[in-house]
């Protein structure tokens, strides 16, 4: 059995007198942590370190419960899963793919293979959409076809 849970730690004060609050995935015996865009202060916190402020707590329940849903999704795949795995999978499930980046490894994997031809190739797509786009990153959702249209008519 998997369990997610909010915590802050005394230890974890940064030198402008924040914390950051963490998620504790517990699962088989062993715990995880995921960093959470959420930092308080200690007039947010209870004695024992527990978040006071209304909205924090709100925000950081919703993620919980959204992790809950994720790891009760999962059925008896959990089973499969570390503690360590089981985190990451939480905390990577819905991250966005930055595609040029995505392009440039896999560039380098063919080049590793001696394959420079593709490489060369595929380099040319990759550096025409950050040429297309004009920024070095750009999201996997952001190409489609009507995002190529919409450019291409508003040149």
């Amino acid at each position: 059995m998997a369990t997610v849970s909010a915590k802050v730690y005394e230890h974890h004060k940064k030198a402008d007198g924040t914390y950051n609050v963490k998620i504790c995935v517990h699962h088989k015996s062993e715990r995880k942590f995921i960093d959470t865009n959420h930092f308080v202060v200690k007039k947010q916190l209870t004695k024992d370190l527990k978040i006071k402020d209304p909205f924090i707590a709100d925000k950081v329940e919703q993620q919980l419960r959204d992790y809950r849903k994720m790891i009760s999704d999962l059925d008896d795949r959990l089973d499969y899963f570390t503690a360590e795995s089981l985190r990451d999978y939480l905390r990577d499930k819905d991250e966005d793919v930055d595609f040029i980046k995505f392009c440039t490894q896999h560039i380098e994997c063919l080049k590793k293979e001696g394959r420079s031809g593709s490489a060369k190739n595929q380099a040319v797509i990759r550096n025409s959409l950050v040429d297309y786009f004009k920024r070095p990153s750009v999201s996997i959702k952001e190409i489609n076809s009507n995002t190529i249209l919409k450019k291409r008519s508003s040149t």
